[in-house]
């Protein structure tokens, strides 16, 4: 009777557990960079503070969704830092809005700072793109140079406009943006 019982708790916490959203394993950043350098991932960190209501509708509304928390537990390496803790650390990344979320390569480098709250199509185009499993618009608009009457090209530059558009954070990504279309 015991080893039912056993079995029905444990099997329990794993319902509850499963699907719960993007696990952030690592406690802090340094171990995230030690795991991503084994497993040769990149890093996703959540740059938030639990009493803000953006950061508390991002892990309810996006990252909670089975599509995107199996998409970045899969793919990257994801830490979560409460800047009310890590108030070093959130200086180093010069964090100025909350959430913000910072992609980095495997050795550490930065590759992409998205602030604000986004939806789950946002979150998930640049996880996609900076996992290498979409193209980057960089590289629609060399195929668009290439073969300006390439009409699926076409199309999905401007179907992801809005979304990348909507991703810059400085006026140097815009100014970067705007050299290339003249």
């Amino acid at each position: 009777m015991n080893r039912i019982v056993c079995v029905i708790v444990l099997c329990s916490i794993h319902f509850v557990s499963w699907g719960q959203g993007i696990t952030f394993r690592e406690a802090n950043l340094k171990t995230a960079l030690e795991r991503a350098k084994s497993e040769n991932k990149p890093v996703f960190i959540e740059f938030m503070a639990d009493w803000r209501e953006p950061c508390k509708y991002l892990s309810r509304e996006v990252y909670a969704l089975p599509e995107v928390a199996d998409y970045f537990n899969t793919r990257f390496v994801c830490v979560r830092v409460d800047v009310s803790r890590e108030e070093g650390l959130a200086r180093q990344y010069r964090i100025q809005a909350l959430p913000t979320l910072v992609f980095l390569d495997a050795r550490g480098k930065e590759l992409r700072r998205v602030e604000g709250v986004r939806d789950a199509t946002q979150v998930m185009y640049w996880a996609k793109v900076l996992s290498g499993d979409e193209p980057s618009m960089d590289e629609l608009w060399n195929r668009y140079r290439k073969n300006r009457t390439d009409w699926a090209v076409v199309q999905r530059i401007l179907q992801e406009i809005p979304i990348y558009s909507y991703g810059m954070t400085s006026r140097a990504d815009i100014e970067k943006w705007q050299a290339r279309v003249e």
